[in-house]
C-alpha cells in the first residue's frame, strides 16, 4: 500500500509533493497521522511552505507561501476549482 504514489503516510513523501509543481494537479490520500515538525525546525506538526521559512506575517490567499498574493496562486486555485473527492 505505501509504494503506490498516490498515497501519503510519512512526512518525506508529504514533503516531495510540495518540492515538486508536477504533483500539484494530482489526487493523494493520507492515510496516516504525519507531523510535518522536522520541516519546520520543530517538534510540533507545523511546516514551512515547500522547505522556504514563513513568511513574517500570513497573506489571505498565499496558497503556495512565497509571502505575496499572485497568479501563481489563482492557478494553483482554479487547477482545483469544484473538485470533488
Amino acid at each position: 500500500m505505501a509504494e503506490d504514489p498516490y498515497l501519503i503516510c510519512t512526512a518525506e513523501q508529504m514533503n516531495e509533493i510540495g518540492a515538486n509543481r508536477g504533483d500539484w494537479n494530482k489526487h493523494f490520500m493520507l492515510i496516516a497521522d504525519v507531523n510535518m515538525g522536522a520541516y519546520g525546525g520543530t517538534a510540533e506538526a507545523s511546516k514551512s511552505y515547500f522547505g522556504e521559512p514563513l513568511c513574517e506575517t500570513i497573506i489571505a490567499g498565499d496558497v503556495n507561501g512565497d509571502c505575496k498574493v499572485d497568479f501563481t496562486d489563482i492557478e494553483i486555485l482554479l487547477v482545483h476549482w469544484l473538485e470533488e473527492n
